[in-house]
């Protein structure tokens, strides 16, 4: 998730001034897998004792509260699915549709006043099927496109291929009863963002419920209407801060989506989540586009004091916990060489389909129309236009021109790889072959 610092450092929220002003606040944030909490934190179901509680022992006890309900909402694969299917005919989603879209024109519209009396909540607890207890933590980039996401998790969860979680998005292919059934914590689910960001302005004023902005007339990123109140990072009540808390509950470890242009690996949130599940032995597990198999010349060199965050506060609050716990130059030689690990084990991820598991002619049908409508969006800046600002037209250096190649069964037999996108793939296997 792309959330701050205050020089009150050490400062109570009741002790410095009314909760209201805590988005102004921002308390630094606990070091980065501080040993300190797991006692007196800890998730399991031990309740306080009875004597009455110390000013410490209250702010533990709402803290753990906090981390302990964001860790019960997880999200399914199938939920996943059924989200992405039925946005995708409603045409509130598309292929080139980024996550922070997807929270501000979906999560944070359906969720400002879908709580019990009326209130606001995290979207798992409107979604279809109600939210899960995740497996695993998925740590992803708002600013690339939602589908990488989806794609990603249904690969995690099935084995299956780019060009087959692709049938799946699209209806044409079913996951098993066990993939269906994979759990995932996403943060653009799991946390009620009426809790931080809506209606927020970088001018820091407190009137959630105008857009633009009455102070500074600027339009605002989340608009929302609900005027909830803000807990910044540092507060008890605050959700973007308890990740480290969450990762330790979450059994299986976490899961990296990545883009096309690694675009990823450049959010200091994704490196600190990565960090996070390095230091506390968790698996870490990494996904992206057919593209990444093709790269030579992958940087993981890492450098976590050069990561962008959509807050600047946010970056404040995670490089003081790093620097506090294991410092700069650990940190990013060990990130450095566990990117190295793990995008050596991507590129080497099969991506074509066994003899046994081939697309019918279908789907190959249906994968082709795609990969060129996508091949005409992502190679032309002005026919995605609407979508995107020319900015975002990127080729990938490590990326042949796109390609398509048919043999004389009409099969489609070369990738026709969208740059910047999650590749809609057409070159499956000659039928004949």
């Amino acid at each position: 998730m792309d959330g701050g610092g205050s020089d009150a450092e050490g400062v109570s929220c009741e002790e410095s001034e009314p909760q209201r002003r805590l988005a102004r606040q921002r308390p630094r944030a606990a070091p980065l897998s501080d040993s300190s909490p797991l006692s007196e934190l800890s998730l399991g179901s031990s309740s306080p004792s009875p004597h009455k509680l110390t000013k410490q022992e209250s702010a533990s006890l709402r803290r753990r509260e906090t981390a302990q309900g964001l860790v019960s909402k997880g999200v399914a694969a199938w939920q996943l699915v059924q989200f992405w299917q039925a946005r995708s005919e409603a045409r509130q989603i598309t292929r080139g549709t980024k996550t922070l879209e997807v929270v501000r024109n979906i999560v944070i519209p359906e969720t400002a006043r879908a709580g019990p009396g009326g209130r606001s909540c995290c979207y798992m607890d409107v979604m279809l099927g109600g939210p899960k207890r995740p497996r695993k933590m998925v740590s992803h980039s708002w600013q690339t496109p939602f589908k990488d996401l989806v794609l990603s998790i249904v690969r995690d969860a099935s084995g299956l291929s780019i060009a087959d979680a692709e049938l799946v998005l699209s209806g044409h292919k079913s996951l098993n009863r066990k993939a269906r059934g994979k759990t995932y914590w996403i943060c653009i689910f799991a946390v009620d963002q009426h809790n931080s960001i809506c209606g927020m302005c970088n001018c820091g004023s407190e009137d959630y419920c105008y857009n633009p902005c009455k102070s500074c007339g600027q339009k605002k990123r989340n608009p929302c209407t609900c005027g909830s109140e803000k807990f910044s990072s540092g507060s008890d009540m605050c959700q973007i801060d308890k990740f480290d808390l969450v990762m330790r509950e979450i059994p299986d470890g976490l899961m990296v989506a990545l883009d096309a242009k690694l675009q990823t690996l450049k959010r200091a949130w994704v490196i600190a989540e990565i960090g996070e599940a390095l230091f506390a032995n968790k698996p870490i597990c990494y996904y992206g586009p057919l593209c990444l198999s093709r790269s030579r010349d992958i940087d993981t060199k890492v450098d976590v004091e050069k990561c962008d965050a959509s807050d600047p506060r946010d970056k404040d609050d995670i490089l003081y916990a790093i620097s506090h716990k294991v410092g700069f130059a650990e940190f990013n030689a060990r990130v450095s060489q566990e990117l190295v690990r793990g995008l050596c084990i991507a590129q080497m991820s099969p991506v074509k389909e066994s003899r046994s598991n081939r697309p019918s002619a279908s789907d190959l049908q249906w994968l082709r129309r795609q990969s060129e409508e996508e091949l005409q969006c992502a190679t032309t800046p002005e026919a995605c236009h609407a979508q995107h600002d020319d900015s975002d037209w990127i080729c990938n250096p490590y990326q042949p021109a796109p390609t398509e190649v048919i043999n004389d069964n009409g099969a489609c037999k070369a990738a026709a790889v969208a740059a910047g996108a999650h590749s809609t793939l057409c070159w499956a296997e000659s039928l004949g072959a």
